[in-house]
């Protein structure tokens, strides 16, 4: 009865993973989204996003679109382990962690103070997430905390997103 309980939360919790990070490719320009609609509407994203440069000389457009072309990888992992979520939940955490790492990595790399600190408050979140989603897998009444851990990270997310196509 346990695992069948662990499976369901899981599957749940998979699915709420999934939907808040399969709109990543959306939301970051140059993601290179599965999808040729989303491709496409990445791409007049880009182009509709803030261009304005901060003291670091790099605009805002330029630091998403360096940063969607370092996560398109990271996210495709991370969707496709959130979709087995219900039958590996441990998979799902290594694919967060992977992703978390991930945006760190490609953080370094960028100079606009107002995109680096936005993705500072996305890695944050995911900071938060990870061990509450680890905790709600082995104990479901737990799971709660999770839920709105990955309330948070999607306010983040999309807070990042807005700030990436204007």
């Amino acid at each position: 009865m346990r695992y069948l309980t662990r499976a369901a939360v899981g599957l749940t919790t998979g699915l709420l993973l999934l939907s808040g990070c399969s709109a990543i490719g959306g939301l970051i320009p140059g993601s290179g989204a599965s999808s040729a609609p989303a491709a496409s509407s990445a791409a007049s994203d880009a182009s509709s996003a803030p261009a304005t440069s901060d003291s670091s000389g790099q605009s805002v457009q330029d630091a998403c679109t360096a940063l969607g072309n370092a996560m398109s990888e990271a996210s495709t992992t991370m969707q496709t382990a959130m979709q087995d979520a219900g039958t590996d939940p441990e998979k799902a955490v290594k694919a967060l962690q992977a992703f978390k790492d991930s945006l760190t990595e490609a953080a370094t790399k960028i100079d606009n103070a107002e995109v680096k600190a936005q993705v500072q408050k996305v890695v944050d979140s995911l900071t938060k997430l990870i061990p509450l989603f680890q905790d709600g897998l082995s104990d479901p009444t737990k799971m709660a905390d999770a839920v709105s851990a990955m309330s948070d990270f999607q306010t983040e997310l999309s807070a990042f997103g807005t700030l990436c196509t204007g």
